[in-house]
């Protein structure tokens, strides 16, 4: 019950009050699974406790709790390792936990442990996949993962890994995401077009200004269908998509263009922000307002970063 009525609170944006019942239901929890230690639903139970309290503790402006959330959810998650049947649905959460820490951690620029995370995540999805290859939240989540690893090289080396491989991957994403787009209408999958917006984002990092120019189009006809109300996450996927059609302008020189779609994506991520000190929220509204104009580091906005960890950001 705390959990439910946690989640519903955080789902509002009343994060001390989703706090509050997470930490109730995590002291039950612990109770339940001190008495059950083998138990496979005490364990899961208490995990997913743990991440609803990582999620909490970023909104609230808390990174260093949610990474420690995020390990007491992993840490909890390896209680199963000994048991003779697999859980996939434990795995793919564990999978997720670790892709989690990893973005933050890249946010963070704390390179080499985000990498350590993403070949933790990926050798978990990699296993899932091979088991069933028909799942396709597993091969999107696969994707991404893979994505994120290649941002991360970037970052690490901005001459970047042998280009082959990085073309390769691209490719592969690339093959991959069109031949889902065939099989099912992207705009009512939300995990299908966060994949497209990050494959578009990727090649924008790795200066593949040709290939992204032809994915913008893509995500642009798939996002026209759906609507900019409804929750956060929908609403972020335009304001990045604005930002990323900004970007293509800026490449080519139209700084007016560039600077209509940043306004656009100003107006709806300005509430978001405000809601929640999340990076996925606060990183896309500096680089809009740093489109406008250049955004001094005392900035409110960067000042709200730092306490996350992350350096300035630039668009």
């Amino acid at each position: 019950a705390n959990n439910t009525l946690g989640s519903l609170a955080h789902r509002r944006n009343d994060f001390a009050t989703a706090q509050a019942f997470f930490l109730k239901s995590l002291t039950l929890k612990q109770r339940a699974l001190d008495a059950l230690p083998d138990n496979v639903l005490a364990i899961t139970d208490l995990a997913s406790t743990y991440s609803w309290l990582a999620s909490t503790a970023l909104s609230m402006g808390d990174a260093q709790a949610s990474i420690e959330y995020l390990d007491l959810e992993q840490t909890t998650f390896k209680r199963l390792a000994s048991f003779e049947h697999q859980n996939a649905q434990a795995d793919f959460e564990q999978a997720l936990s670790y892709y989690r820490q990893a973005l933050l951690l890249r946010y963070q620029q704390d390179y080499g442990v985000a990498q350590d995370k993403v070949a933790k995540s990926t050798q978990i999805l990699r296993g899932l996949v091979q088991s069933d290859p028909e799942n396709t939240l597993w091969q999107i989540t696969a994707q991404r993962v893979q994505l994120l690893q290649l941002m991360i090289e970037a970052n690490v080396n901005p001459a970047g890994q042998a280009r082959q491989l990085t073309d390769s991957q691209l490719d592969r994403s690339e093959k991959f995401v069109l031949a889902m787009l065939d099989e099912t209408e992207a705009s009512a999958n939300q995990a299908l077009l966060t994949l497209l917006l990050e494959l578009n984002e990727t090649t924008q990092a790795l200066g593949q200004w040709s290939r992204s120019a032809g994915l913008q189009r893509i995500l642009d006809q798939q996002l026209d269908r759906s609507t900019t109300e409804g929750d956060g996450s929908l609403q972020l996927l335009h304001v990045n998509r604005w930002l990323s059609a900004a970007a293509l302008s800026h490449q080519s020189g139209d700084r007016e263009q560039s600077q209509i779609f940043c306004r656009r994506a100003l107006v709806a991520i300005t509430p978001l922000s405000k809601l929640s000190s999340s990076p996925e929220f606060l990183v896309p509204h500096a680089k809009v307002l740093d489109c406008l104009e250049p955004l001094q580091t005392n900035h409110p906005l960067n000042q709200r970063l730092a306490q996350l960890g992350i350096p300035p950001v630039s668009f």
